[in-house]
């Protein structure tokens, strides 16, 4: 038994609203895309220029404290740095490539030395992170990389003047 009377939707309104309903699906489809996309590239970038950053921080601070300066190997790392203090205090400081990290080691008056991983990330090939000590200048570059859903790489070289010896 068919009631004439009976309302409903039509297969042109049917397929009107499935085809409003896909748009939808697909406009917030490509937000959420979207977005996750830019959170990865702002994360990646972020993260690799805060380790740039702290290794030059980290580096420049100890630079400009030495009275002592040996770069080493084919990159310039381990770099040994020494200083003394007007106390008389002697601080010995070397910095050295290891696993994508700067390691820093840190002797006071001869003690053990305290090891602090400085940056992560980093490339470690010479020619993306190294340093160079020319006429009194020590000159160093920095290269961290991620990899991943959105890569990203940040460089910094840096020219620093030691002290000079007593």
């Amino acid at each position: 038994m068919i009631n004439r009377g009976q309302r409903g939707f039509t297969l042109v309104e049917v397929l009107a609203g499935a085809a409003i309903l896909g748009l939808i699906s697909a406009g917030l489809g490509t937000a959420i895309y979207q977005t996750a996309n830019i959170n990865a590239m702002a994360n990646s970038h972020n993260v690799t220029l805060r380790q740039v950053e702290t290794a030059s921080f980290w580096l420049t601070r100890d630079i400009q404290m030495a009275q002592t300066v040996e770069p080493t190997g084919e990159s310039g790392f381990p770099l040994h740095l020494a200083w003394v203090e007007w106390s008389g205090s002697t601080h010995e400081v070397t910095y050295s490539l290891a696993n994508s990290s700067l390691i820093r080691n840190h002797s006071l008056d001869g003690a053990e030395p305290e090891a602090m991983a400085v940056a992560n990330c980093l490339d470690t090939e010479p020619a993306a992170t190294n340093c160079g000590y020319v006429e009194g200048i020590l000159s160093f570059k920095v290269t961290a990389e991620m990899d991943g859903f959105r890569p990203a790489m940040k460089s910094r070289a840096v020219n620093v003047v030691p002290r000079s010896a007593p």
